[in-house]
């Protein structure tokens, strides 16, 4: 409520020294109009070590209702009027989905998933991967999807959950999830509340 954000990375992998100016623990934030804060996205080559990033023209001044992202690799910026747009952050080149209104998107390793507003979904890839994570054409009935590294899940209305991936065995496990209220993925992981 007081407008501060409190946030957590993995500082093991990297060591605390060096946590905080990894990418991956850089948040995007959105202003109180909706604009993405510019000094959340900017960053240059001594920051991180790698080539320096601007915001892209495409999503610049744009009011967005949710941004999402993954290691300043892919953004899936979602902007107020519903339409979506994937950002590759490092090549600067962008996607915008075809299926408007979109109402829910979160951004895997390489991949960004999106929910549109008649409960189907649509993704998008940077780079060759997995490509059964991005096997969604057939979702239905879907209220909220979440992005990991080599998967991507969908939680349905009636509380079961869509799995797209290559690990049989995670599948597996989730196709008997029932009554789930929530859902997140992460790298070789997934959550139900």
């Amino acid at each position: 409520k007081d407008g501060n954000l409190l946030a957590v990375g993995r500082n093991s992998r990297f060591g605390a020294e060096r946590a905080a100016d990894y990418s991956a623990d850089e948040p995007v934030l959105l202003d109180e109009d909706g604009l993405i804060l510019r000094e959340t996205w900017e960053w240059d080559e001594d920051t991180v070590g790698q080539a320096d990033m601007r915001m892209p023209d495409a999503i610049r001044g744009i009011p967005c209702k949710e941004v999402t992202a993954y290691e300043r690799e892919i953004y899936g910026v979602l902007t107020e009027e519903g339409k979506m747009i994937c950002v590759n952050g490092l090549e600067d080149r962008q996607h915008v989905f075809a299926h408007a209104p979109y109402v829910d998107v979160d951004a895997g390793h390489g991949h960004v998933v999106a929910l549109r507003a008649d409960g189907r979904v649509d993704a998008a890839e940077r780079w060759s991967g997995s490509k059964e994570r991005l096997d969604v054409s057939g979702w239905t009935d879907v209220i909220k999807v979440a992005a990991g590294t080599n998967h991507t899940l969908g939680l349905r209305a009636d509380g079961t959950v869509y799995y797209a991936g290559d690990d049989g065995d995670h599948a597996w496990q989730v196709a008997n999830w029932t009554n789930v209220k929530d859902i997140d993925a992460g790298d070789g992981y997934s959550i139900a509340l």
